[in-house]
């Protein structure tokens, strides 16, 4: 199947719009504080909190004996931690300085989270607001307990929202239904398989007005020993379009000769190459990219929400084919998503910058997973989107350097 970017079944312009809405009277200055949180981002809104929070809990430590030499490190880290990320010095939620009781209630009403659909604090900063908040108390805490068993849970729920922990469980539910089914019914080559799903949107609801669908597409993980050897196809491979473009080149044949040259070359349609990605994971793609594209047109509708998602090679997989997706404009950026569970790298540096953070992208890592850490950086391989961990260690392109085995097979446990 030949697919055109002009297909009408997929055509239209990606427009986004971010509305912020004016806080209303009556509400406590902890209702003022999150709207804004949510209204002005991540970073900037919390890294205000704690900027504010920073320079009253600057102020009481100067003026008052300091011998615990690490208690100081501590408390200058979480406020260099949050200084670093401070956007807004006008921020209306956060012009008066919060006392330690208004940073207690701030923090319980993001760990309770019944009033809130997000917070969208990340660990970082919890720690940092907890750390100015303790030392206030006269004690510096670690926000990590005394035992991986302990730490696990209070890990999870402040490393993820409330609607990152949805999408996750969500996505998770069906990289196992699909292996229930055993991908029948998919599309398959080789060792690999993917199926597309159409599925009430239970993670994303309607938003960014859509059908209310999610056309799940899943691949498949890495599942026997010839698996594991396609992983260490070592090597770059030109990821395919999916899309076909007309062209005039040498290639199409020669359509007028002048004397003994081609002076004027025939049009054709062809596939683009997009250089380039990890042999062992863009070769499925490249062979599985039209049959996975003629599912999604007669399952779905271009109303529904593309969710690509994969587990380990699948997630791999699904990197390629993400990319593919996007390059080509296939699908409206806002209704486009990826989530992967311990994928490894797969896009070279330069088309991992071009994707990052163009579409909804949540690369989940189970401690320390050791296939997210390979092939390695220095091979000229980069993650994207946004990476959570379950034991609070994240950025972009984290981890550097894996060894559990163990924790790989066990993304249950998270989800």
């Amino acid at each position: 199947m030949q697919v055109s970017t002009q297909n009408p079944a997929f055509a239209g312009d990606v427009t986004q719009h971010v509305e912020i809405e004016e806080p209303k009277s009556g509400r406590s200055w902890k209702q003022l504080a999150l709207k804004s949180f949510v209204a002005l981002g991540v970073v900037g809104v919390a890294a205000g909190v704690g900027f504010v929070a920073g320079q009253a809990s600057s102020s009481s430590t100067s003026t008052s004996e300091n011998t615990d030499t690490v208690a100081e490190t501590a408390v200058a880290q979480a406020q260099v931690t949050l200084r670093s990320a401070f956007k807004n010095e006008t921020n209306i939620a956060f012009t008066q300085n919060l006392t330690i009781s208004q940073i207690n209630e701030l923090i319980d009403a993001y760990e309770e989270s019944d009033d809130w659909d997000d917070q969208f604090m990340t660990s970082d900063i919890m720690s940092a607001l907890k750390t100015l908040r303790d030392d206030e108390q006269g004690e510096v805490r670690s926000l990590r307990a005394s035992s991986k068993e302990e730490n696990f849970n209070r890990y999870r729920q402040l490393a993820l929202t409330s609607t990152q922990q949805t999408i996750g469980a969500t996505a998770w539910a069906v990289v196992e239904e699909a292996e229930t089914l055993g991908y029948s019914g998919g599309v398959s080559y080789e060792n690999d398989a993917v199926l597309v799903l159409r599925k009430s949107d239970t993670a994303f609801g309607t938003s960014g007005s859509t059908s209310g669908y999610a056309c799940w597409v899943t691949a498949q993980a890495t599942g026997d020993i010839a698996d594991w050897l396609d992983n260490l196809d070592v090597g770059d491979e030109d990821i395919k379009s999916i899309a076909t473009y007309s062209i005039r080149d040498e290639s199409c044949g020669c359509a007028k000769y002048t004397w003994w040259w081609c002076s004027t070359y025939k049009t054709c349609t062809t596939y683009k190459s997009y250089s380039n990605g990890y042999d062992g994971f863009v070769k499925p793609h490249n062979n599985m990219r039209l049959s996975i594209w003629s599912q999604i047109s007669s399952t779905c509708s271009s109303n529904d929400r593309l969710i690509l998602n994969g587990y380990s090679r699948g997630g791999g997989v699904m990197n390629a084919f993400a990319y593919a997706v996007y390059k080509d404009g296939l699908w409206e950026t806002s209704r486009m998503v990826l989530v992967t569970f311990g994928s490894p790298r797969v896009l070279s540096d330069d088309l991992s910058d071009e994707i990052h953070g163009q579409f909804t992208q949540m690369r989940f890592v189970h401690d320390d997973d050791i296939v997210p850490s390979v092939p390695y950086g220095w091979m000229g391989y980069k993650h994207f989107g946004t990476n959570k961990n379950s034991n609070g260690d994240e950025g972009r392109d984290k981890p550097g350097f894996s060894t559990s085995i163990s924790d790989h097979t066990s993304y249950d446990d998270w989800f």
